[in-house]
């Protein structure tokens, strides 16, 4: 399936929502429950990538884990993602399709 259709469906946690309560937005996925999916060194990969002192190589096989936690809403409510971002993940992580496909399905350069 194309990447903008699997976004409609999923009906992801988008920037341009705005009627989420603030209650909603506190609730977080409790640490024991995320070092289920994510360990201790796959959160140091993160903060390495974030800090670009990393390449998007070293953190590429967490796009799934992650993906699947933030589509079936298990991360926190305060965390949005933009359309293109959100289809960019949709294709990365739910789908594995490389980048090249992803671009093409989304007239990115």
């Amino acid at each position: 399936f194309d990447v903008p259709l699997c976004l409609s469906v999923l009906n992801p946690n988008l920037t341009s929502k705005e009627n989420e309560d603030d209650e909603d937005q506190k609730e977080m996925m409790p640490k024991e429950e995320l070092s289920r999916f994510i360990n201790l060194f796959d959160l140091k990969r993160l903060e390495a990538y974030t800090r670009n002192l990393a390449d998007h190589k070293l953190v590429t096989d967490l796009l799934p884990i992650i993906s699947q936690l933030f589509f079936t809403n298990k991360l926190s409510k305060s965390l949005k993602l933009s359309y293109a971002q959100a289809a960019i993940l949709i294709g990365l992580g739910l789908q594995h399709k490389n980048f090249d496909q992803v671009a093409s399905e989304l007239n990115l350069p």
